[in-house]
């Protein structure tokens, strides 16, 4: 069999890396220990681990689930963003402030590796509502009043709460959902009189007066139709080919550019006349010829500009 004239390059696949936990997950940093290398990454990349006292696993054991999703997956621990390389996902963490990750979210997988505690049971709601009713009827006293074991209600209205009592669980942070507004089965429409549909047009017309022409209103109002009917002037005289590469920006950016046009033309014209004064003063320098501007349309070249006096 006779070799092939080119020899076949197969592309290189990238090895992940071992972990380590000296190793920082984000610019491979190395440390002397694991509390510096937590460190190095809460202060330079700003990864934060949220309740560690609630964690079912010892920190070491979550860096490396945590280097797989980076480096085995090449995933981005906060929106897991996929990415080709391991430099590609750590530039995009590190780039985006995404150095971190979220168990508030119910479908979060890092809230496996955590284990909150409960809300007690047998709590009904028959005595929460007695409960309310007793503070509510305490409210009025001077003193201090203990709400439960871990909490007090002071004569203010406040709650002050223990420190060592457990923190809550974390709440959703999703959005609430507006209701639809209920309806009624039977809907029954009385019939309006001439008299009842006129009043509320004339109280209508008795809230809202007119504006008179010198209030600041119509004044601004005004000032902005001038703007609008000005933009729209000037666009109709500039070419279709500029129209279109001013369509795709506000009106605001587009009057910034037509000014701006408009003292660079300004600007070019007043050098023009400039430097046209200056070689006709340099023809005349004996002052023996006399100076005739150019008409438009006349029948005198343009070279036949100085006359003798």
């Amino acid at each position: 069999m006779s070799e092939l004239p080119f020899q076949l390059v197969t592309p290189a696949v990238q090895a992940t890396p071992v972990f380590s936990s000296l190793s920082c997950l984000f610019c491979n940093s190395p440390s002397d220990s694991l509390e510096e290398n937590l460190g190095h990454m809460q202060k330079r990349h700003g990864l934060f681990i949220p309740d560690k006292e609630h964690l079912i696993l010892d920190l070491e054991s979550l860096l490396e689930y945590l280097h797989l999703v980076i480096f085995e997956y090449k995933e981005c621990l906060y929106c897991h963003t996929s990415c080709r390389t391991i430099q590609a996902v750590q530039q995009h963490m590190m780039g985006t402030g995404h150095c971190k990750f979220d168990i508030a979210d119910e479908d979060s997988e890092f809230r496996d590796f955590y284990e909150f505690d409960e809300p007690e049971a047998g709590f009904s709601d028959e005595n929460q509502e007695n409960n309310q009713v007793q503070l509510w009827s305490r409210g009025t006293s001077t003193s201090p009043v203990q709400v439960d074991d871990t909490s007090m209600r002071l004569p203010s209205g406040r709650i002050v709460s223990n420190r060592s009592a457990p923190t809550p669980r974390h709440p959703s942070r999703k959005p609430l959902e507006p209701q639809p507004p209920r309806h009624s089965s039977s809907i029954s429409v009385a019939p309006t009189t001439a008299s009842q549909t006129d009043t509320p047009k004339s109280s209508k017309s008795s809230e809202d007066p007119a504006l008179p022409e010198d209030h600041p209103s119509s004044k601004a109002l005004a000032k902005q139709e001038r703007q609008k009917a000005a933009l729209a002037v000037q666009l109709s005289s500039m070419r279709s080919s500029d129209q279109r590469a001013l369509a795709h920006l506000p009106a605001s950016e587009q009057r910034a550019v037509l000014s701006q046009a408009l003292r660079l033309e300004a600007q070019s014209d007043r050098a023009n006349r400039q430097f046209r004064g200056q070689m006709d003063s340099l023809g005349n320098v004996l002052m023996k010829a006399r100076f005739v501007n150019d008409v438009p349309g006349a029948s005198r070249a343009h070279k036949n500009r100085f006359f003798a006096a």
